[in-house]
């Protein structure tokens, strides 16, 4: 059995052919791009910081009968000037300062509470590979949009295998070479670094037979069905933040019925044929 570390190793190996196919379709991109998207997050907490300012102005204009001491509410009441009289209301109502200062202080945990959970999605959004658990909850998903995402993420990446698989021209089985290559990987560590970025080279460059796409344009046409499924399941707040996050949603790690399970098997197989110690394997 494989230990956490080299399921690790094995699953940020794999998701090279991801990140290089995203860098090169989308190498056009604003470097800037990231942060402008979480303006999209300052944007929410914007609105709840006017919500509460909204509210509280709301209350202070509730018509109250404080001299009488009947008010719903301690609403201070104002001198001829139209200034509040504090002292005044403090002495109709002793509750009217205190329940000010706590509808204030409310509003300050609010507004602490949304700073707290911002700071915690922009920490998440750091992972570009996230596990299903911390993608739904850094996204608030619902039970049924987390399993609308895992269902999608998964067709998505059966889909790319399914396109790996198509022989090249000359033959060549792109899954079969990928496999190998990152068993040598693993066996050979270090040994040849440019094994790797020659198959990327070739899934970037050669087209897919009898098609005028390459392979790796057809995987990035995958990758944009998954995103347009993850637009109509989510609200527009929830896909904003996906935007902003920059990632790969066929890279969202942990889904059991995940296709790349079985690949990782065949890759720690053919890594041990070729030589390599997998800690923890207990044969």
């Amino acid at each position: 059995m494989q230990t956490k570390v080299t399921g690790i190793a094995l699953a940020l190996s794999f998701s090279a052919l991801a990140v290089a196919a995203y860098a090169i379709t989308r190498g056009h991109s604003d470097p800037s791009a990231f942060e402008g998207r979480l303006d999209t997050l300052d944007a929410r907490l914007a609105r709840m910081e006017q919500a509460a300012a909204a509210r509280e102005r709301e209350t202070e204009d509730e018509p109250t009968l404080v001299g009488l001491g009947l008010g719903p509410r301690g609403s201070a009441p104002r001198r001829a000037d139209g200034t509040a009289d504090t002292m005044a209301a403090a002495t109709a109502d002793p509750a009217a300062v205190s329940s000010g200062g706590e509808a204030e202080e409310q509003i300050r945990e609010m507004i602490d509470e949304a700073v707290e959970k911002k700071a915690a999605q922009i920490q998440h959004m750091q992972n570009k590979k996230p596990p299903i658990d911390l993608f739904a909850k850094t996204l608030e998903l619902t039970s049924a949009q987390r399993q609308a995402v895992e269902r999608e993420a998964v067709r998505g990446q059966r889909e790319i295998q399914a396109i790996l698989e198509i022989p090249a021209s000359d033959g060549t089985n792109f899954l079969d070479e990928l496999v190998e290559v990152m068993a040598d990987g693993m066996a050979h560590p270090g040994e040849n670094p440019g094994r790797g970025m020659k198959l990327f080279g070739r899934l970037m460059s050669e087209e897919i037979p009898g098609s005028s796409d390459t392979y790796a344009a057809r995987v990035e046409l995958v990758k944009n069905t998954v995103r347009e499924t993850f637009r109509r399941e989510m609200t527009k707040e929830q896909y904003a933040v996906f935007e902003a996050w920059q990632m790969d949603p066929t890279e969202i790690q942990g889904i059991e019925t995940s296709p790349w399970k079985d690949v990782e098997r065949r890759v720690i197989e053919r890594a041990k044929e070729l030589g390599a110690e997998i800690p923890g394997d207990d044969g």
